[in-house]
């Protein structure tokens, strides 16, 4: 390899790594470009705790363990199955005396994250601006079409979301489920979902991913406007074939396509010709950026860096196509309060 042109990239968590680092001023030229798969979130990636919060995390361990501060050292020699109990009491206890929300926002909890210390992690690594030490560092970034959505409601009972899915709902059946998620937005939701992915059947807008998509389009945005190194951003929109495609493009989904190992997942993608071709695409544009921080390759169209004015997506889909601002009125709808 060439230390002098290194990419660092990972999925979900692993994406919010990376954009830790990127603002983490000790791996400065360490790495010269970045991918983010579905790992930008506000409180893990994007921003990250609050020195008060991890402190408090450290106090109530020691306590929970009955140990001062001053005999540390005791830590040594306890079990791990002891430590690890008390860690996790104390990310309870702390997330229920400080009210802090889960990262998906729906109760009180709390995980192991990164602290912005002001000293090692010195800002946000995307707060309103982009960290200075990532100017000159290309990013990749983007989300799946159904990400977590899919998983949610089928997941639980594999065997059940066979027979009845999504594919098997008539039109009424459709417009029930579409009334009760989304109330007096359905029609709205309904018809910008059309505009957004034509083709697509009218109850996959019940599945549409805000909790990542949003977030990968403002950093991509607040990358763009640090007016340094470019910014591209993809949606992959793919779904699976097995098991009577009730998954869609879950998360995870898009890991195989980059890697070009398919063969090595058959059970959850196949192994088909489609898919094989998108993976070729995929995995070339990545080894692409990797190389120049530039995704463009052979087989797929111009892909233009993002910009918040062009609002340029790369689909991929059986048939990649760039889009621009293709989903922001159906995002809005979505999730109103949502900022991107």
């Amino acid at each position: 390899g060439d230390p002098q042109n290194i990419t660092i990239f990972g999925e979900s968590g692993g994406g919010a790594k990376v954009l830790t680092l990127m603002g983490t001023p000790a791996a400065k030229g360490l790495f010269h470009k970045a991918i983010v798969q579905s790992g930008a979130l506000e409180g893990m990636g994007m921003t990250l705790l609050k020195p008060a919060t991890t402190r408090r995390v450290a106090e109530l361990t020691l306590q929970n363990l009955g140990i001062k501060p001053s005999e540390i050292g005791k830590l040594d020699s306890l079990p791990y199955a002891d430590i690890n109990a008390a860690t996790q009491k104390a990310l309870d206890q702390t997330a229920q005396e400080q009210q802090l929300p889960t990262i998906r926002g729906d109760s009180i909890g709390l995980s192991w994250a990164p602290a912005t210390d002001g000293k090692y992690i010195p800002a946000e690594p995307v707060g309103e601006k982009y960290p200075a030490i990532a100017k000159n560092i290309p990013l990749l970034i983007g989300s799946n079409l159904t990400e977590w959505n899919t998983i949610y409601a089928y997941f639980g009972d594999t065997a059940k979301a066979q027979r009845d899915n999504h594919h098997h709902w008539n039109a009424t059946q459709t417009a029930a489920r579409m009334q009760e998620k989304y109330g007096s937005r359905s029609q709205a939701i309904g018809k910008a979902f059309a505009a957004a992915y034509p083709g697509r059947k009218p109850a996959d807008a019940l599945f549409v991913d805000t909790f990542l998509r949003i977030p990968a389009l403002k950093t991509a945005r607040i990358k763009a406007e640090q007016g340094g190194a470019p910014v591209y951003n993809y949606l992959f929109t793919w779904d699976t074939p097995v098991l009577g495609g009730f998954a869609m493009s879950y998360h995870t989904a898009e890991i195989p396509f980059v890697m070009n190992s398919l063969a090595l997942t058959e059970t959850m993608h196949g192994n088909g010709s489609e898919a094989k071709a998108l993976a070729d695409k995929m995995s070339r544009a990545w080894v692409a950026f990797a190389r120049t921080g530039n995704p463009n390759t052979e087989g797929l169209p111009q892909w233009e860096a993002y910009t918040p004015q062009n609002g340029a997506t790369m689909i991929f889909d059986n048939k990649p196509v760039i889009k621009y601002h293709h989903d922001a009125e159906l995002l809005r709808l979505l999730k109103p309060d949502g900022r991107f």
